[in-house]
């Protein structure tokens, strides 16, 4: 299977989902905001996904953290319109090949 032409030139497209995001001020949300600018200042294309663009209500134990709920389809055809070859999850930080 062929690469696009833009992983052959080392840049890619890397989507981040996570919970962890602002407005809280949080050791996950600094870091993922740091990767966020590191990887777009290296040339990749970041995509994050995070409550703030769904619909969502404050979780119980923690009142500073928004999840979001009933996204599966709408969180599911974001990640097919963008088409990452990387996604990678918070709070586990693995990276997983799904494209290219």
């Amino acid at each position: 299977m062929g690469h696009p032409a833009d992983t052959r030139l080392g840049f890619v497209k890397i989507a981040l989902v996570s919970d962890a995001w602002t407005p809280q001020l949080n050791g996950a949300a600094r870091t993922l905001a740091a990767l966020q600018d590191g990887l777009n200042a290296a040339g990749h294309q970041v995509l994050m996904l995070t409550p703030d663009l769904f619909a969502a209500v404050r979780c119980p134990t923690e009142p500073g953290v928004c999840l979001a709920v009933g996204v599966r389809h709408h969180l599911a055809q974001r990640l097919d319109d963008f088409a990452p070859c990387y996604c990678g999850r918070e709070p586990a930080h693995r990276f997983l090949r799904i494209k290219c």
